[in-house]
């Protein structure tokens, strides 16, 4: 149709009341012009619904971590970081129960374990839309990739707290000596991580004592600890720890408190673990 009267409308195109629009549509999608932004990378990733534990409220440990580096010049530049949840299945977009978010720290591309510690940079809403996105005001220039495992051995000790192994803290002293006891061996000097995860219901922490170094008995009273005793996940991480055998005794704070944990062992150096109690 032609004349001066005609409208030609687009397709798609249409005007709605903001009232209208947020009775009728339950979530808005806004795009940009990718041409905006000189630099850009992607990278595709997953999580592991089969390494324990990975709600967030308590360890972030589990979570696939990524190390952002920007080259920031005078008066700084806005960086995008976008996260989008892969759907293949059109009833999981429609009934969509999976919460995702971004979370920003500034460790100098270190792996982040407590979710507050340190405090986040840029904290994240967590939402069941299949995108997030958040700003980081930076340069332009910069690097993402993905952070390195360094470790390349690993034991995991499947243990629990029963009976009189329920032993409790320090602070307990009669029933702390019956917690469960494991023994690391490690064969070379090297890096070592140690993580508990217990129930999320018990605030958890171990302590490592120094057997022996190299043949050696160890000084006496070298002991190291988790910190402070945290709902349901503890960890420990020192860069270089001589070779030698560690007892590491893992526990609730209370006595009493009966349930399963994980104990996990990660090192360059080749591990042996064995429970003595």
């Amino acid at each position: 149709m032609k004349g001066s009267n005609t409208h030609v409308f687009s397709p798609g195109v249409f005007w709605i009341s903001w009232e209208d629009l947020c009775q009728y549509y339950d979530v808005i999608y806004l795009s940009w012009n990718p041409a905006l932004f000189k630099e850009s990378s992607c990278i595709h990733s997953s999580w592991d619904g089969k390494q324990g534990p990975v709600k967030d409220v308590y360890s972030l440990a589990n979570n696939p971590q990524f190390k952002l580096e920007v080259q920031c010049p005078t008066g700084g530049a806005a960086v995008w970081v976008l996260l989008t949840r892969h759907i293949t299945d059109k009833d999981d977009f429609a009934q969509n129960r999976e919460f995702i978010t971004l979370v920003v720290y500034q460790t100098e591309g270190k792996k982040v374990y407590y979710p507050a510690d340190p405090p986040p940079y840029i904290d994240g809403i967590r939402i069941n839309s299949p995108h997030y996105l958040t700003k980081v005001y930076s340069g332009c220039k910069f690097s993402f990739s993905k952070i390195l495992n360094p470790f390349t051995q690993t034991k995991r000790v499947n243990g629990q707290w029963k009976g009189p192994t329920a032993g409790g803290c320090g602070n307990y002293k009669d029933s702390y000596k019956h917690n469960p006891i494991y023994q690391v061996q490690l064969e070379r000097p090297g890096p070592l991580l140690v993580e508990l995860r217990g129930s999320r219901q018990y605030s958890v922490g171990f302590e490592v004592v120094t057997v022996s170094t190299v043949g050696e008995p160890a000084p006496a009273a070298q002991k190291r600890n988790s910190g402070d005793y945290r709902c349901g996940f503890c960890y420990m991480e020192a860069e270089l720890v001589p070779a030698g055998l560690y007892n590491v005794v893992p526990t609730t704070f209370l006595p009493k408190q009966e349930g399963p944990f994980f104990l996990d062992f990660s090192s360059t150096s080749a591990l042996k673990v064995s429970q003595l109690q």
